[in-house]
């Protein structure tokens, strides 16, 4: 009885964090990114992370307007962008050596009628190989904007039986934390799994609905619980 508890409690976590993970993945409604999303895909020599930031909370961060017309002003201010990604993002070994780091591409993309800026950086691993742990310290936006947060997930690792339809969850930078550890000698059955993008509606449709049944039940209006998981 006990040990069936505890796996209910555990599959119960894992749900929640699938949820908290990728909710913003999965917006369908008329509001923007509300965080920025960090995608690692480790290389036998280095590391390229794709950073997917809001554009409002960009413009906050960067202390530039990025609006009305997003990409003529990212493009005008593609150079400054690209230095300030790159002092606000920084990848080391265990050992605390640096590595170095090239911002190679910002640009504007569209999705669902919603604009985001789009960065890639190149890390070089100082050795020309990729160590098992590694430590990445990213503040950009958060610096300036309290309330932002970061998601950061290994998207491909080819090592490690890492692909993009099934990356591995490594945490959420904020405020009070913008270093964490990323472990590469962890196996796949020790590090949590984003599920597949059916599976995480099916979550995220599970939740909603426990959480109106309940406010229902309270007699809390459902637009209420609407508004509050947007």
């Amino acid at each position: 009885m006990l040990r069936a508890r505890l796996l209910k409690t555990r599959r119960v976590a894992l749900l929640c964090l699938a949820l908290a993970a990728l909710w913003p993945a999965l917006r369908t409604d008329a509001h923007p990114m509300p965080e920025s999303l960090v995608w690692l895909d480790v290389h036998p020599d280095g590391i390229q992370a794709e950073l997917r930031l809001p554009v409002d909370a960009l413009a906050k961060g960067f202390g530039h307007p990025l609006r009305p017309d997003v990409r003529q002003r990212t493009a005008h201010l593609r150079d400054s962008l690209s230095t300030y990604i790159g002092q606000h993002i920084a990848l080391s070994s265990d050992d605390g050596r640096p590595w170095n780091a090239k911002v190679q591409q910002v640009e504007v993309v569209t999705e669902d009628d919603h604009d985001e800026v789009r960065a890639t950086v190149w890390f070089a691993a100082p050795d020309g190989t990729v160590p098992t742990m590694l430590t990445l310290q990213y503040d950009v936006i958060i610096h300036q904007l309290r309330s932002h947060k970061a998601l950061v997930a290994i998207r491909n690792d080819e090592t490690r039986g890492i692909q993009a339809e099934d990356p591995a969850y490594i945490g959420r930078l904020t405020w009070h934390t913008s270093s964490i550890a990323i472990d590469r000698s962890r196996s796949t059955e020790d590090v949590w799994r984003a599920p597949g993008m059916i599976g995480t509606v099916a979550v995220v449709m599970l939740l909603i609905m426990g959480t109106w049944r309940t406010r229902r039940r309270r007699g809390a209006p459902p637009s209420s619980v609407m508004a509050s998981n947007r």
